[in-house]
């Protein structure tokens, strides 16, 4: 059984710094598995535009058994295994590409393919969770090739959101 204490495991969101402000070494307590989307880029990672970052999941030490990093995924997506009394879990932290260009929705449906994936390895042996920035909504009042996509996929998928889940914008620019 996993804690009821939700600060046992962390999935942390994109952000440009990842590599520095999630480092392992900042907290004994937790262990680290981290990507940087631009890891082979010459940039900084201060310097680098924005819809370029990473993405972390933290976990315990003390639990540390239960937790497995999974090989799958690529630098936007990434799963762990957390074993449980029944069925484990495989905790899957996307981090999709950012609306905007033709360019950026092939990306996004490359994307869109490895999550698809991981869902086909690991529906039939696990519970699935998935969480993280999927840069599109079900929920925005204009058209949007982006949306569509993941409104498309989560149908294909039968993926469907909490019925509480807020309506409210996650990112506000500004």
């Amino acid at each position: 059984m996993i804690s009821e204490n939700c600060s046992d495991t962390v999935g942390l969101p994109p952000n440009k710094n990842v590599q520095h402000i999630y480092n392992p070494f900042l907290d004994k307590d937790f262990i680290t598995f981290s990507r940087q989307i631009d890891d082979n880029e010459p940039l900084s990672p201060i310097s680098r535009p924005r819809g370029h970052g990473g993405i972390a999941i933290l976990y315990r030490k003390s639990m540390s058994t239960m937790f497995s990093q999974l090989p799958d995924g690529d630098n936007r997506i990434q799963a762990i295994e957390i074993s449980t009394t029944k069925d484990p879990i495989c905790l899957i932290n996307v981090y999709l590409p950012s609306r905007g260009t033709d360019k950026g929705h092939d990306a996004y449906r490359a994307a869109l393919d490895i999550l698809k994936e991981l869902l086909l390895k690991y529906q039939r042996t696990h519970s699935i969770i998935i969480a993280g920035d999927f840069n599109a909504s079900f929920h925005r009042q204009y058209k949007d090739t982006q949306d569509e996509l993941f409104k498309n996929f989560c149908k294909e998928n039968q993926i469907e959101l909490p019925s509480n889940y807020p309506i409210d914008h996650t990112y506000h620019q500004g």
